[in-house]
């Protein structure tokens, strides 16, 4: 397979499921960020696999009342990057999901999907808005008044007001929602108060919108501190609609777990006669707090859910969307390994059935029959099997949400059939429902297959020839002007580097070295030097190969043998002092990578910890006026437990190579905390966020985090991807120190 391409199953897989090395692991993470395409793959793989897990331990009993007291507080959790943390293991000592065949797919989207605070040099977080009217219905007049924070927005006269708009049935995620409800829905104008009003009308279609502010050039953007605005639509007697609060949940996945929780709780409150509403909560509580924890919780609503599920089996007719959670359940239920029974497997079959009678185009029977195969079909695809996909392709599109899948295993058995016709058809059918990236997408999934790279070539020649913002679809809701470049040039670049991977492959050397050389132009990618290193090597070029070698041996996410390994490869190729002066020279090429993606952004206020034995200290004092690395962490996120080793060794390491380590855990100094970290090896310094200063400062809302902040206490960089880079960015900073 071609490593800039799309990863194969079984690495998908072996990702979902914590078992590949450092460097594909971290490669696989950052390409699941940008490719929706492999986004679902992962959900489908991880449906097929139903393999036993090990019961999760109990949650601790103080987790589920310090959630509700955070999120009263204020505080928000999201879930890391996979590039932040290891991905979940097959043990379920930390897992956070509610069945293996919906939580791995859950977990790693919303990481793929995660959105950090956007740069902006203000406190955005002291904006205001308000929305009139307070309790909006579908098809309203919506009126806005908007306050900046001072300094933010200075000068401008008139404002632009963007919204993701949502209608019923948007699948979660904000990448969910289609490029063409994503857009300018008012202008705002100020006045000479100070504010900025405008007014849109909102659609009978919308039942949900999140809301940001930016100035007309998109050069700055407000998204009160990562939360958003929100338009919550209302039924007639003023209760939030059912719809709009299920809108909302999706909206909040990926940002906030405990506010979309807290939504679900609210749907039980508002709705407690709808069976989805309960599965909803069933799900986030096993989600947030362990197959354990969550069950504990959930068998107060054991009685309730069946009594619901008897009520609906009586009724005559059933919506669309409690049918399909209802049948969904029962489907769950009767293929879960190890504890279903004849019982579950009939109640399956019954809801299956009236589901074909009420909604026969359901998408949850769209993807119940993709999968409806027996092992041996999955293990040797034939002719038959892929004249039922085909099918099922006609009776149930167009495909949306879980219906989508079957277009996965459409893909999956033409590729497994080495079916270059159907393979075609099905990348093609997987484009059209990729919101607008159907020439990308189908582009770098013909590459795949040999006798259609000429096409597949083709067709990404002309996408490069095509305006920078082509390749990256519309401006999403939370992306100024300047992210959205750079996102477009990160694209080019993956399609760059994918193409000169496939003339790698025909054995056109010198054009696959040229065509690298421009994907690697501007950027610092390991995967990358690698495949570089790899053309020189054909080509015969060895001051090339050095040079690449070089560049992986001063990369922080090389692992250590490979260093030695590299080093060794080098100096056996060079003398020392030629060999020193390539290590120098990529050296400096990384920081000054590294110092070109550099921001400033100041914090707000001025912080103060606590030590472990509870005395309090600021912030600069702690940094001391040095480049310093914060991590944000939290013993009751499942992520950041599993990351903790690897933060440990980050920490240890520059700790010992000079730099400065804060390692912020969000809960007081205790006798427990301490004792937690010490059975798990910590052994530096701990610091707490006991007044959730350091949270506010940093806008942080997500475990583990990690940031940068120069000699005088700036944030430096938007975006970590991970303790590695962490490493990276701090000597940078350190490197541009010394020379001032």
């Amino acid at each position: 397979m071609l490593s800039f391409l799309h990863p194969g199953g079984d690495v998908l897989a072996n990702f979902a499921h914590g078992e590949l090395d450092a460097r594909t692991r971290d490669r696989t993470a950052a390409h699941l960020r940008e490719c929706d395409r492999c986004q679902d793959a992962l959900r489908f793989q991880t449906k097929l696999d139903r393999a036993a897990t090990t019961p999760a331990s109990p949650a601790p009993n103080v987790i589920f009342a310090r959630a509700l007291a955070t999120r009263g507080a204020g505080e928000r959790r999201i879930l890391p990057s996979p590039a932040n943390a290891r991905a979940p293991q097959r043990s379920s000592r930390h897992r956070l999901g509610w069945s293996s065949a919906i939580a791995a797919s859950i977990i790693v989207i919303a990481a793929v999907v995660v959105s950090r605070p956007h740069d902006v040099t203000a406190s955005a977080a002291q904006s205001e808005m308000r929305i009139l009217p307070a309790q909006p219905r579908a098809g309203d007049s919506i009126r806005v008044v908007y306050r900046p924070s001072a300094g933010l927005f200075a000068g401008s006269s008139e404002l632009v007001l963007r919204a993701r708009l949502r209608m019923p049935g948007d699948a979660m995620y904000g990448w969910a929602v289609p490029v063409s409800r994503v857009k300018q829905v008012a202008i705002l104008h100020r006045s000479s108060s100070g504010d900025y009003t405008g007014s849109f009308r909102l659609p009978d279609s919308i039942v949900f919108a999140s809301v940001v502010v930016e100035d007309s050039l998109a050069a700055h953007l407000d998204d009160n501190a990562g939360r958003l605005w929100e338009v919550l639509t209302h039924d007639a007697g003023g209760t939030p609609a059912y719809a709009a609060l299920d809108q909302r949940v999706n909206d909040l996945m990926g940002r906030s777990w405990e506010e979309a929780y807290a939504t679900s709780k609210r749907m039980t409150q508002l709705y407690p006669d709808r069976y989805d509403s309960w599965s909803l909560r069933v799900f986030f509580e096993r989600a947030l707090f362990g197959d354990a924890g969550g069950d504990s919780l959930a068998k107060a609503y054991d009685a309730r859910m069946s009594a619901l599920i008897a009520a609906a089996k009586a009724r005559p007719s059933l919506s669309d969307e409690e049918i399909g959670t209802i049948f969904f359940a029962r489907r769950t239920r009767a293929y879960r390994d190890n504890s279903a029974t004849g019982a579950d497997t009939a109640e399956m079959e019954y809801w299956l059935n009236r589901m074909l009678r009420e909604h026969p185009r359901h998408m949850q029977l769209a993807q119940h029959y993709a999968f409806h195969f027996t092992p041996e079909q999955w293990k040797h695809p034939g002719r038959e099997m892929l004249d039922s996909l085909e099918r099922l392709y006609a009776r149930f599109a167009p495909l949306t949400g879980p219906g989508t899948n079957l277009i996965l295993s459409g893909e999956r058995v033409a590729e497994s059939m080495k079916d270059d016709s159907a393979y075609r058809r099905w990348s093609e059918r997987s484009a059209e429902v990729r919101r607008g990236e159907d020439s990308k997408s189908l582009g770098l999934a013909l590459l795949q297959r040999p006798h259609l790279r000429t096409e597949g070539q083709a067709m990404l020649r002309r996408i490069l020839a095509s305006p920078p913002e082509a390749l990256a679809r519309a401006r999403r809701l939370q992306e100024d002007r300047r992210a959205y470049l750079r996102r477009a040039d990160g694209s080019r670049s993956t399609v760059l580097a994918a193409l000169g991977e496939s003339l790698v492959a025909e054995g056109k050397t010198r054009a696959a070295l040229d065509t690298l050389g421009l994907a690697a132009k501007g950027n610092w990618d390991p995967g990358l030097f690698n495949s570089l290193r790899a053309a020189y090597a054909v080509a015969g070029d060895s001051m090339g190969v050095q040079v690449m070698r070089a560049r992986a041996v001063v990369d922080p996410r090389t692992p250590a043998d490979s260093v030695v390994t590299l080093t060794a490869a080098g100096r056996g190729r060079n003398d020392n002092a030629s060999w020193g002066a390539l290590v120098n020279d990529a050296r400096h090429e990384l920081r000054s990578r590294l110092l070109e993606q550099a921001i400033v952004r100041p914090l707000r206020g001025a912080p103060s910890l606590d030590d472990a034995g509870g005395k309090t200290h600021t912030l600069r004092s702690l940094t001391e006026g040095k480049p310093t690395a914060v991590i944000f962490w939290s013993r009751h996120c499942g992520f950041a437990i599993e990351a903790l080793p690897t933060i440990l060794g980050v920490a240890d390491r520059m700790t010992r190579e000079g730099s400065r380590v804060l390692f912020v855990v969000d809960e007081p100094p205790s006798t427990d905390i301490k004792r937690y970290l010490a059975s798990r090896h910590w052994s530096l310094p701990v610091y707490h966020d006991t007044r959730s200063e350091m949270r506010s400062a940093f806008a942080s809302f997500g475990t583990p985090a990690y940031y940068v902040i120069d000699e005088a206490g700036r944030i430096r960089f938007s975006e970590v991807n991970g303790e590695a880079e962490l490493i990276a960015q701090v000597e940078a900073l350190r490197s541009e120190r010394g020379k001032n």
